[in-house]
Formats: C-alpha cells, structure tokens, sequence
C-alpha cells in the first residue's frame, strides 16, 4: 500500500424492528445492548477489563436512546451521559432507519422530539443511517433543521448501488433550502464483521489467498488479506485519503450487541501493523472531526438520494393504505387545530410514533419469503400492520374529538338535518363534500310514488342563504352518501341544510327505509352527457372502445391528455415461475423487478356499465378480466362542477408464492413541454433530473401525488393510497442509474405500482385479499407551479370535511 491508514471502527447495533425477532423483544433487546455497553466500560475503567481501554459504542439512533432512557435506573442513567461526555458512548441524530413513507411533519417532529431529551445533556452534530439506500431530498432539509451537520450513510448494496459511483466517498449535499449537510457513503453496516473485526461473530473464517492459491484458516491471516485486498482496492479505485471509517457489529447480525473482544483484535492487529494501517474505535462525532476538513473540496449535489430499497412498501399494500391515512388524519389535525387546544397532544404523539414504528425500514421477518407459513413470520407481520392501525387509531379519534369540539353530534332520532362543511385547507377550494344520511333518518308518514328517486324529493341548501346547491346521492352500506358541489375559501366553514322538496311526498317500509330507484333508473337513459361509448361534460370528452379509454380530450382545446394506443387505469399482472425455488428464483433477478422468465399480463375490458348520473357526476364502470386476480375493475366518476375524474380501481387479487408485479397505467401527458414533479418526503422534484448521480430511476415512492406540468396546461394526479410509482421499462432490463439530465425517462410512461412481492427476504409473499385503490386527475389551465399543482393533490385527498351538527 502506499500510505499510511487510519481507520475508525465505528462499533454499533443496526436497528432492524422485525427482521431478526419480535418487534417487542427487539426493543428490549436495544434497551440491553446500551447496559452491555455500560458494563463493557465500567469493566475498562475498574481494571476489570484494562486491555480495553479505547472501547467505544454507538448508538445508532435516538429511537433506541428513548427507549433505554425510559426504563434504565438512575444509576444506570448516570453512567450512560457520564459515558457520553467521555466519548466513550457516541450518539445519532437519527430517529430511526426510515423509508420515505414517513411525511415531512411526523419526520421534524420526532427527529426533534427524539433529540430535545439528548440535547439537555450533549450536544449531537452527527447522524448515522443503516440498510436503507436512499432518502428523500427533503431528509437532508429535516437534518439540517435538528442541527445535524454529518451523515454518515452505510449502505446496503444488496439490490442497491452508490451515489456517485463510488463507495467511502464524501460529498456535500445541498438541501432545497440552500444548506449543506456533509454526507460519508459508507460501504456495509457489517464490512468490518467481513474483515473478522468482531471475533468469532459468525462470518466464514476461510479465504481463498490470491497469489498462492491456498485456503487460509487462521483468523488473523484471513484478516490481513481481506482488509489488506480491501485497501489496495480503494487506493487502485483512486481514494484520495487516509482515514477510513469501517462500521462492525458485535455479532454478524442485525440487532447484535456489543462485544468487547473487538478491542483484543484491535490491539493485536496494531501490534503487527499499525505502523501501516492503525485500527481504532471511536464514534460519529470523533471520525467526522478528523475526516471533514480533509473534504472542502468534495461534490456538491443537489437532489434526490433516491432510495432502493423504497420497493418494500408494495409488500403490504392493505397495511400501506392505512397508514397513509392516518398521515392524512394528522394533517388534517394539524390544520384544523394548530395549538392543540380542540385535541389531545397525546394522541397526536402517540400517531406519530406509530407512523414512525410502521414506516421505518423493516417489512418482515427474514424467512418471510423461504417459509411464508411460519408462526414468527406471520405474527411479527401482525405486529408491523398493528403500528400502521394504530396509528389510524390514534390520529382517527383525535380528528373525532376536534370535530365534537365544532360541533358534531352522534346519533339521536330527533337529530335536525343540519351539517357543518369545513375547508381545512389554506387555499380556496372549489370541490365537493359527502354528508352521510342514515338509513333510518327522513322517515315521512306520506309516503312516496314508486319509482321516484331520492334526490326529487330532498335537496341541499345554503343554511345562511336558502340557496339551493347541487348534490346528489348514492346508497352505501346503511346509510345515503349526499355528494354536494361546493366552493368554499380558505378555513372557510359553513352549515348546510338538507330539507325536503315539497314536490314529492316520502314513502317507506315499516323498516323506515325510503324506496326510491336507484342506478341507471335515477336518469333518462336518453342523457347524452354518459354511455357505455363515453363521458362527455364542458371539462372532458372520455372515449370508450372494447380496450377501455381510448381518448380523454381537453373539451376546450381538443387536446388529447393520454399517450396514443395507451389505456389509462388498465392493468399489468407479472408472475415469474418458481423454476429455482422461491428463494433462489428472486435473488437471481438481481435489481430487476422481473426476469426473462417473467410472464406478462394485461387486463382485458369485459364490459361497461353506467352506474350513476347526475347534478354532480357521471359514473362509469369498467369490468376486466386479469390474470391473477378474481375481479379486477374500475369506477370512474366524472364531475361536473369542476375539471376533476376520480378513478377507483378495485380488485380481488389471488395469492402465489411466485414472484409478482401488479401496475396501474397512468399514462397522461400535456404536451411535448411537460415535466414531471412528483411529491416526496419534503420536496418536490423531477424524476430522472433532480437526483444525485448514480441513484436509482427505477422506481419511486412519492407523498400525496403527482403533477405534469407545461405552460399552458398541467394536470395533478393525487394518489390516495399507493405510493410507489416507476417509469422504467416494466420487462427484464439493463439497470441504469442517473446522470442528472434523464429528461427521456421524466417523459417516459407513469405507472402506479401498486403491489409486488419480488423479493427474497423482508418481504410479505401472500398478496391475496380485496382492495380498493383511489386516484384523482385534475386539468389545470394556464400557468402553475409544480407547488401548486401538488397543493392540489393534498385538498383532493384530504378533502373538504362534513359533519352532523
């Protein structure tokens, strides 16, 4: 070699909640490493363990930091920040290994909450992230607003790769604001663990030795050759410096513990080498101290650290929905009672911990793939989908205590037909508000003509004004859906009467039910606004053929708004023979989602029924048949108050322990101008532009939506429920990673990526069940920002709120 190194072993547990064992036991088990921790040390310094003395842990999260916190002693209390005013325990600014699924709100606030306790007593600069490849531009923005300075990002490149084309380099990573955060990309958690760094922790003490062939034993010689071979690598790959950090696990394991024999092997490697290569433990504070001011000179980037591993959210999409609804439930908490003075603040931490537990990195067991059936798999599954409940839980009621807190009543007989509608949001919205009537409420003695459908009798009126608003119902499951068209300015609330005509009188069952036609018989079969040909308002003109949608024009410009031969909403089912195994047939697709192998899919329109029409709406249905599933169909609705279709698709989807792929097509466009603005954790960017050479332009997991912007026109696409969405090629392909300037794939076909379970561990396998997944596409015209046109995407799924007053 031709220098001297110095290399910093930073010594730490990955945090993996559900990987290795259940969720609870793993907190426990955190808990315990921090107190080994503890008597590892107090052993250094009570000449128990004097050969020792340079021992250094670090926690890797504040998550874990709480946690012991919570449950330690006062003396064992005392001697952790006794420890950490040494330096001899390091600390984390990160809360946990996070997938971009977590939003902007709940991401501050527990990176600030885990870091208020810490801060009474150190002062934390540096951050450190494991497993997970990637995060959102706007990560780099929440560090930096927590005071964390350094990342060091110790990445897993198992389906991955590095940013910048290179491992163990710095750069400086410019956040949306204009700050900098300095950023290590640091090789594996475990390397240090491959270099048997960590004693008997369980990596094959065996190597092949280069240049004589033979099959070394001995640990310390299968040491010299792996670190050695591992240096002369960087030095030959161009590595411009001497310090090195190395991260190693007391036990080659996630979840693993301290383990003070690394000291021994430390020391008996500097006994023989260190004139050459020093090894020395310390923590993130100390390495970035020494490593930065060697880097002033490193790239600076500006963009997305697109994640590789975001794919796994796609492994539970029933669990997935619920949690991005609960986000939305805090949301809108947030809006409708800032200071927390309606609510409970108690509540609100307790979702915001759920979310956090739910979406951070971990989706399942590690045999969840090879032994699907297994007790553990299956129970520590529960455990993850129980943080994504009860998050909804805790976000759910304390949205029901600011709503009592305005006004909204429960179920009484008596109850007037008086509804307060609230815009939560801090823009006007022109849109529209479900009010829910119960089954048995509006039971009249006069009883009403056969046929006569509900909206000729009862109507929706401005309670201030008596002006008449158009609505329109639909039976849902005990109760009438009451769809009313309203616009309203920002935090505006106003009450809404429903009352009865006076032209038709009501008739009902003994039950109480009101009898009316429903269906296609609340219409003349004769309006020319739907059919099963098309849909057809002063906002759009929808086209149907035997395929599905064959046109969707702009009805002002006669511009078309989808790809030629394209289907919006149509499907594409993939399944890949178990020719090698469940296990093996996975990993030997590599980073592709799909192999040679793979059978491709495509949904088959079946018929079109019109469902509804109406003041309000128009509503198609489209029936498929698709491979894989039972039922694979979907409800367009179409407004009329407005340039807005929803798109719900639904499906009952069979279970297969084969690999799987289940996409939605979504392929929109507003012109040879158009850019593509997708939403994540944050930020806003542009796919295949705004991202950090070398990340991945497979796939992406967004926030609230979507948004394709040009100067005349834009269209914004809030996805409700599915957050992954690719534009790459959907058959087996040549990985390519970002220049910076992919403007072909930021025009390439969307797809929502709905499901998949393509992975050979982590993952969950079955995908069966019933689901329903939500859309909303809405035509802007004119000018707009990227901003505004996502703004759009959070009123369409959060909605204006209703409520019985």
């Amino acid at each position: 070699m031709k220098r001297r190194w110095t290399i910093h072993v930073i010594h730490h547990s990955h945090t993996d909640i559900g990987y290795t064992e259940r969720q609870e036991k793993l907190e426990r088990y955190h808990v315990d490493f921090i107190r080994q921790a503890i008597g590892i040390l107090n052993g250094v310094h009570s000449a128990v363990h004097p050969n020792w003395r340079g021992f250094t842990w670090t926690c890797e999260n504040t998550w874990q930091v709480e946690r012991f916190l919570e449950q330690a002693t006062e003396e064992e209390t005392n001697d952790f920040w006794h420890y950490v005013h040494s330096g001899e325990i390091g600390l984390s600014g990160n809360y946990l290994n996070m997938t971009e699924l977590v939003d902007m709100r709940v991401l501050e606030n527990k990176l600030g909450r885990g870091l208020t306790e810490v801060r009474k007593h150190a002062s934390v600069t540096s951050a450190m992230s494991a497993d997970v490849n990637g995060y959102s531009w706007g990560y780099a923005q929440a560090l930096l607003g927590q005071g964390i300075q350094n990342l060091i990002s110790c990445i897993h490149p198992h389906h991955g790769m590095y940013p910048g084309y290179a491992k163990q380099r710095p750069f400086w990573w410019e956040a949306p604001s204009g700050e900098k955060l300095f950023v290590w990309v640091c090789d594996h958690y475990h390397i240090g663990n491959e270099m048997l760094l960590a004693p008997r922790a369980g990596i094959n003490y065996t190597t092949r030795d280069e240049l004589s062939g033979l099959v070394l034993k001995d640990p310390l010689k299968v040491r010299e050759t792996r670190l050695t071979r591992y240096l002369e690598n960087l030095e030959a790959e161009g590595y411009p410096y001497d310090l090195l950090p190395i991260m190693v696990s007391g036990i080659s394991s996630d979840n693993g513990c301290p383990n003070g024999k690394i000291m021994d092997v430390l020391q008996e490697w500097n006994a023989n080498h260190g004139d050459s290569v020093h090894l020395k433990m310390s923590s993130l504070d100390a390495f970035f101290a020494e490593m930065r001011p060697s880097c002033e000179d490193a790239p600076v980037y500006r963009g997305d650290f697109t994640d590789w591993w975001a794919d796994g959210v796609g492994s539970t999409p029933a669990a997935v929905k619920q949690v991005r609804d609960a986000q939305r439930k805090y949301d809108l908490c947030q809006k409708l009672d800032p200071q927390g003075t309606l609510g409970s603040p108690r509540r609100m931490a307790e979702a915001e911990d759920a979310i956090m537990l739910y979406t951070e990195h971990t989706w399942g067991y590690s045999s969840s793939v090879s032994e699907p059936w297994a007790t553990l798999v299956n129970d520590l599954d529960l455990r993850k989908t129980n943080y994504a409940v009860d998050a909804n839980v805790a976000a759910s009621r304390n949205l029901d205590a600011i709503l009592a807190a305005k006004g909204e009543t429960t179920i009484r007989p008596d109850r007037d037909k008086l509804y307060t509608v609230v815009n939560p949001h801090d823009r006007p919205v022109n849109g529209t508000v479900k009010l829910n009537l119960e089954h048995w409420e509006m039971v009249e003695e006069t009883p009403v003509p056969e046929g006569v459908p509900f909206d000729d009798f009862a109507e929706i009126v401005d309670a201030a004004t008596e002006k008449v608003l158009p609505s329109q119902s639909t039976v849902i499951s005990r109760a009438r859906e009451i769809e009313v068209a309203i616009a309203l300015e920002p935090g505006e609330e106003r009450q809404l009467l429903l009352r009865r005509t006076g032209r038709v009188p009501a008739r009902t069952t003994a039950s109480g039910v009101i009898l009316g036609a429903e269906g296609v018989a609340d219409f003349a079969l004769s309006n020319p606004s739907v059919s099963v040909h098309g849909i057809h308002n002063e906002f759009f003109d929808l086209e149907f053929d035997e395929n599905g949608i064959v046109s969707w024009r702009d009805r002002q410009d006669g511009g078309e708004l989808i790809r030629p031969r394209s289907r919006p909403f149509g499907a594409i089912y993939q399944r890949t023979p178990l020719s090698l195994g469940a296990t093996p047939t996975r990993t030997a697709m590599g980073r592709n989602r799909c192999s040679m192998a793979t059978q491709h899919f495509h949904s088959q329109l079946t018929n079109i029924t019109v469902e509804r029409s109406g003041p309000v709406f128009d509503l198609v249905k489209l029936h498929y048949s698709l491979e894989g599933t039972r039922m694979y169909a979907v409800l367009l609705k179409a407004y009329k108050q407005s340039p807005r279709v929803q798109a719900t698709v639904i499906l009952h989807k069979e279970s297969y322990w084969e690999p799987e792929n289940l996409y939605v097509a979504m392929p929109f466009s507003v012109g040879d101008q158009q850019e593509l603005f997708i939403e994540k954790t944050g930020c806003v960017v542009r796919p295949g532009i705004d991202q950090i050479p070398g990340t991945c332009m497979d796939f992406y997991l967004i926030q609230q939506g979507l948004a394709y912007v040009s100067p005349g026109k834009s269209l914004s696409i809030a996805v409700r429920d599915t957050p992954l969405i690719t534009l790459a090629p959907l058959h087996h392909h040549p990985i390519e990673l970002c220049s910076g300037d992919n403007v072909e794939l930021n025009r390439a076909c969307l797809y929502s990526w709905v499901m998949n379970n393509f992975w050979e561990t982590n993952f969950k396998v079955d995908l069966g069940g019933f689901y329903e997944f939500t859309y909303d596409v809405t035509l802007h015209r004119g000018a707009i920002t990227p901003e505004d046109a996502i703004a759009d995407c959070y009123v369409l799924n959060e909605g204006l709120l209703g409520f019985p007053v």
